[in-house]
């Protein structure tokens, strides 16, 4: 059973992680500005979206935020 979860956790952060990629790409965004929107490195930044670190929930609702889109964790009800 917990390894299920850690597959669901890493699966809805690489979602997360691709959403942003997209959303940047779409909007023709570069990380410098969400970096700096965030008071990160673009550096810090691309190992997030790279999943090689994770992202904390305030992390999450500040690039949300930056990219005005929703993201949602977890199943609908």
């Amino acid at each position: 059973m917990p390894r299920s979860r850690l597959d669901k956790a890493s699966n809805t952060a690489r979602a997360f992680s691709d959403r942003v990629r997209g959303e940047l790409a779409r909007k023709r965004l570069k990380r410098q500005g969400l970096a700096d929107y965030m008071g990160m490195t673009p550096q810090a930044i691309g190992q997030k979206l790279l999943n090689r670190t994770e992202w904390s929930l305030s992390e999450m609702v500040d690039a949300c935020e930056y990219l005005e889109i929703g993201f949602q964790i977890g199943k609908e009800e």
